[in-house]
């Protein structure tokens, strides 16, 4: 289990006076959190605050394992936690794992564990306090002093001038470990493309079994295999132990890897409505990749025409028709089930103009909403030392303001809004 002090170690306890390493990183793309609207009290069943994928390089793309998934490694969940219980485990889950064991004689052992992990800021599994992590463990059990170079698949570590002693090698690199909510740093850590069983073959639909030891493939170098040597001169090493022999975990998504990006909606006085919407695919390529909007139950569906990974489209809705107060994002890659996202459709706010006057300490904002029809929605203007105001006829004057902001905000009561600097004039 990750302890308080670990989590927020990028390197564990390292006790030799020096090391050096080559290291690779071959995550590509993290997936969004479900569900995209709030489902009021309690939680929704899917509902976790973990994103739903990671995918890597090779376009392997893996959700996060959690119970009933078979051969999924976990933390119990805490039957005296609320949001343990209903996540369905504790302190930790995986989107993916792998690990070695080397047995180097008179009890000695070497220990790998690869992971893209999903964890919480303390031990306690508290909505709220989700984050994830790229790990690269390493803990050697040393058969004598000296100085040991390991190689894995996702790199090589020299450590130097080591005693000899249990786990007198104990090296965790957790990469990705930030503010609670923000994925993606787990990208920049050392892990991928992610390892995959090769001999047995794993479960359809599945990286590993979590349970049976086999060989793998996957390493960017082709070194897939946990390799630990000792220098015996300047440039020679002796082999101390090796395995190609890992136990994998990992479930693969079958869904189309995409988030939205835009869900937008504007309304002429008449009341006509234009939905607008966008999306992002990412990379490697995949043929066949279709991805639609449905705006409302009466209006069907529009595709979002493709350009690379980016797809962009808009509809009229039927005339008369209220905007929708959300969007369904529907992705299908050749001819899989449709994977859908939901995203709240707001307006576009649009900040004209915001300026400071030195001569009467006056602050003017002029915004608007690209919703037109009446009744317009409020917009509220804030901004740092001033009180929350209304913008009454696209304008909102402030007098009295002997301090300007530096910038800025105009929000929508349809859930739109803008930011800009504000200008000083005399």
């Amino acid at each position: 289990m990750l302890t308080k002090k670990c989590k927020y170690m990028v390197l564990g306890a390292l006790l030799f006076v020096g090391f050096s390493q080559i290291a690779f990183a071959e995550l590509a793309a993290v997936g969004p959190v479900l569900p995209d609207t709030d489902p009021g009290p309690g939680w929704s069943a899917d509902y976790n605050g973990f994103p739903r994928w990671y995918r890597d390089t090779l376009g392997q793309t893996v959700e996060l394992t959690v119970p009933p998934d078979p051969g999924t490694p976990f933390d119990p969940p805490d039957p005296a936690n609320d949001f343990s219980v209903h996540t369905g485990f504790g302190a930790e889950a995986f989107w993916w794992d792998a690990g070695a064991t080397i047995d180097l004689g008179n009890a000695n052992q070497a220990l790998l564990v690869l992971a893209v992990e999903a964890a919480y800021n303390t031990e306690d599994a508290i909505d709220g306090d989700q984050l994830s992590f790229a790990r690269v463990r390493i803990r050697i059990d040393t058969p004598v002093a000296g100085t040991y170079r390991v190689t894995h698949p996702y790199g090589q570590k020299t450590f130097s001038n080591v005693a000899a002693g249990i786990k007198e090698i104990n090296d965790t690199s957790d990469i990705g470990i930030g503010a609670p909510g923000d994925f993606s740093g787990a990208l920049l850590g050392q892990v991928g493309p992610l390892l995959k069983m090769v001999n047995p073959a794993p479960p359809a639909g599945f990286l590993g079994d979590a349970a049976t030891e086999a060989t793998v493939t996957g390493s960017p170098t082709g070194d897939n295999f946990f390799r630990v040597e000792r220098q015996t001169g300047p440039n020679t090493f002796v082999l101390v132990g090796e395995t190609d022999q890992f136990v994998v975990s990992g479930k693969l998504f079958t869904g189309t890897a995409f988030t939205p990006t835009l869900a937008t909606y504007a309304q002429d006085a008449a009341g006509a409505t234009t939905v607008t919407a966008s999306a992002r695919s990412f990379p490697p390529a995949v043929l066949g990749e279709i991805i639609t909007v449905r705006a409302n139950a009466g209006s069907g569906v529009f595709s979002l025409p493709a350009s690379g990974f980016f797809f962009f489209g808009s509809q009229v809705l039927t005339p008369g028709a209220e905007p929708p107060a959300t969007v369904s994002f529907i992705g299908r890659t050749n001819g899989t089930s449709a994977f859908t996202l939901t995203r709240p459709l707001i307006d576009v706010v649009t900040i004209r103009r915001a300026e400071w006057s030195a001569a009467t300490q006056t602050l003017t904002v002029i915004a608007s909403s690209s919703d037109r029809f009446a009744p317009r929605p409020q917009l509220t203007l804030r901004g740092t030392g001033i009180a929350p105001t209304l913008v009454v006829g696209r304008t909102a004057t402030v007098t009295g303001v002997t301090v300007p902001p530096g910038r800025v905000s105009v929000r929508s009561s349809a859930g739109g809004r803008d930011s800009e600097p504000v200008a000083i004039v005399p």
